[in-house]
């Protein structure tokens, strides 16, 4: 019986010996290789309340990964919102935007050996708007100009090269719209210049 129970005993030993080196091994062959990486990615925002009736985007990221945590990078995108550009007693009016960012991107992978592996991204540049023809003096170009964001997120590793990822974060973006109001025999306005926040979720695959 007590030979038995020493068996037993040393068999367990074994078994959690054998799961200690899987959860070891296994992870490391899930690390980063440092060197040229790109992914593709689609997003939404939300929490911009009454400045936009919707928001959302598609954009590509190439750069390298200097070690096996660090990710640095250079992004192009387009993205879509029908966004409030002039406001007045009687009515709000919104114009669809086309805009394409232009930003460099900093991302810092907590644990590049495992899957799935959280990180912290930040990212900063320049929206260009291609909203449409200026109307009376008022400008339709509302969402433009400096942009910035943090996000936290995690990459989940599927095949040898591929993983797909998720992120979710605050955005900071320049906006400006146009305040009508009566004047003296005419309406006048003013711009409204300001950084706005919002919500952005990210997913996408890196390959």
């Amino acid at each position: 019986m007590g030979t038995a129970s020493i068996i037993t005993g040393d068999m367990k030993k074994i078994f959690i010996l054998a799961i200690s080196l899987c959860l070891i091994t296994v992870p490391s062959a899930l690390a980063f290789e440092k060197g040229y990486e790109k992914r593709v990615e689609a997003y939404a925002f939300a929490g911009l309340t009454d400045y936009n009736k919707s928001l959302f985007g598609v954009s590509m990221i190439n750069g390298w990964r200097i070690t096996p945590s660090i990710f640095l990078g250079a992004g192009i995108g387009f993205e879509y919102s029908n966004a409030l550009y002039r406001t007045g007693l009687r009515d709000d009016m919104y114009c669809p935007q086309y805009m394409l960012p232009l930003y460099a991107e900093f991302k810092y992978n907590f644990h590049s050996s495992r899957n799935p592996s959280p990180y912290l991204l930040l990212d900063a540049g320049w929206v260009f708007n291609f909203g449409g023809e200026d109307d009376q003096g008022i400008s339709k170009r509302a969402i433009y100009g400096l942009m910035s964001s943090i996000r936290f997120g995690i990459d989940l590793k599927v095949h040898d090269d591929i993983r797909l990822f998720a992120s979710v974060g605050p955005r900071f973006q320049h906006a400006r719209h146009t305040n009508r109001y009566p004047g003296t025999g005419e309406w006048e306005h003013e711009f409204i210049d300001e950084i706005l926040s919002t919500i952005c979720l990210h997913i996408g695959i890196i390959f």
